[in-house]
């Protein structure tokens, strides 16, 4: 039965070029070139368990090595001098010599372990793939429930926003519906006394609340017949007219007589303590 077919390749050490042996190779003049040709013997040596032969076709041994290597006769000659001088060739004959490195830095296998070793590659790959892909998957996934979260803070945040906005119209539509409807008013003390002070406005706005539009009018044109223009003085007209008439809030259909002879700067004394 025919010897299985094998391969054979050269593993070099991850420290190949720290070794002392070959920094100094590499520091000769032409170095790189030498450094090259001693791979070329350790990889014709693969097949012969790092054995070097003479056949005798060239004069010597490095001539004969520089046709087998295609290199110059003396850049190998130079090269073999120094891997017998530092240990790294070892002559065992006139026709034989050794590298002991070749042993450590050989690797083989059957054609049958290299289909096995192949097929493995071929499946870890694979399996490699379908990680990557259910990873794609999975972040995907991660990516989509992302977007609905977002979708989901971002729909939250607009209806928050809508309901802060619809608070704030309907509090600035109020706040105008107020203004209209005191608008007559403000055009009333304007039209007796000129321009007003916020703290006019407030007082009139809060006059109107309490005693309504027209009973805030009336009391301000009694106030204008009279000389007066304190709002305080409208104020105690309103007051002495509730105080009279016994009711929460006027409504304006009940004005007697009595209003007319009523003095109501005495009155607005009286109802601030003046008197």
């Amino acid at each position: 039965m025919a010897e299985p077919k094998r391969y054979f390749w050269l593993k070099l050490h991850k420290d190949f070029f720290q070794r002392k042996e070959i920094k100094r190779l590499r520091k000769i003049a032409g170095g790189d070139t030498y450094t090259i040709i001693y791979l070329k013997m350790l990889l014709r040596s693969i097949m012969s368990e790092g054995k070097l032969y003479f056949d005798g076709l060239e004069e010597n041994f490095c001539s004969e090595l520089a046709l087998d290597l295609d290199e110059s006769e003396e850049n190998v000659q130079i090269t073999v001098t120094y891997l017998l001088n530092s240990g790294l060739l070892e002559m065992r004959s006139e026709d034989e010599y050794y590298l002991p490195d070749t042993k450590n830095s050989t690797g083989c296998e059957t054609a049958a372990a290299a289909r096995v070793r192949r097929h493995r590659d071929k499946k870890k790959a694979l399996q490699c793939n379908t990680d990557v892909t259910q990873v794609k998957h999975f972040c995907n996934g991660e990516k989509e429930i992302e977007k609905e979260l977002y979708k989901e803070i971002e729909h939250r945040e607009r209806d928050r926003d809508i309901t802060i906005s619809t608070t704030r119209e309907k509090e600035k539509e109020e706040e105008t519906h107020s203004l209209f409807l005191n608008i007559d008013i403000y055009d009333l003390w304007a039209k007796y006394y000129g321009p007003f002070s916020p703290y006019i406005k407030t007082a009139l706005d809060d006059l109107v609340s309490e005693y309504g539009l027209l009973e805030t009018s009336e009391a301000v044109n009694i106030a204008h017949e009279r000389g007066k223009s304190s709002i305080k003085y409208v104020e105690g007209i309103l007051k002495h007219k509730r105080e009279e008439n016994g009711t929460t809030r006027h409504n304006g259909s009940n004005r007697g007589s009595k209003e007319e002879t009523v003095d109501w700067q005495a009155e607005h004394d009286r109802v601030h303590g003046k008197v």
